[in-house]
């Protein structure tokens, strides 16, 4: 594993896989709150899986995503089935994944998605952006402002 990115619930996983040549592969996908004292990882939270068919060389690339949200600081690591023999590897080493989530007050775009602060659907929610009966309008220069709606008696 080389890189974890979890954005607005959708974690994209890259790396590497060297096995038997031009062999199929499952390469199974997990969360972990915290590493195995080995440094390799445990399967807390299976994410999801992929298939890959190793080259020659016996190397395969692995790029997934996966519409599982992670929280907290996850560690991502991953198994390797070999689908002819059906050996598996061990755990890979732990890998912390980025948790990119959007700050509802600094006017920028955090996680990516062309929304910012309280504009962007992932912080509706946020108590900061909503309170009932109001519902989030423009932002201001300090992030979020709320205004109710016409119906609720507001503006």
């Amino acid at each position: 594993m080389t890189s974890a990115v979890s954005v607005n619930g959708e974690v994209t996983l890259l790396g590497g896989l060297n096995g038997a040549p031009v062999s199929d592969f499952r390469v199974e996908f997990f969360a972990n709150d915290a590493c195995d004292d080995s440094g390799n990882g445990e399967g807390q939270d299976f994410l999801g899986s992929i298939d890959l068919t190793t080259d020659a060389s016996g190397n395969g690339a692995i790029s997934a995503s996966f519409n599982v949200p992670l929280s907290g600081t996850s560690f991502v690591t991953a198994t390797a089935t070999n689908l002819s023999t059906l050996d598996t590897s061990e755990f890979s080493a732990c890998l912390s994944a980025t948790i990119l989530v959007e700050d509802r007050a600094n006017d920028e775009d955090d996680d990516g998605d062309g929304a910012v602060d309280c504009s962007d659907p992932d912080c509706i929610s946020n108590a900061a952006c909503v309170s009932a009966p109001a519902a989030p309008s423009a932002l201001s220069g300090s992030g979020c402002t709320l205004a109710a709606k016409a119906e609720d008696g507001g503006p």
